[in-house]
């Protein structure tokens, strides 16, 4: 489904966020 590929996208980009912080 197009919205679980959504928030699949969502988390992969929050955790990203979350090891790095500075990236942003």
């Amino acid at each position: 489904h197009f919205q679980h590929v959504l928030y699949s996208f969502e988390q992969v980009r929050q955790h990203l966020s979350n090891l790095h912080p500075m990236s942003l």
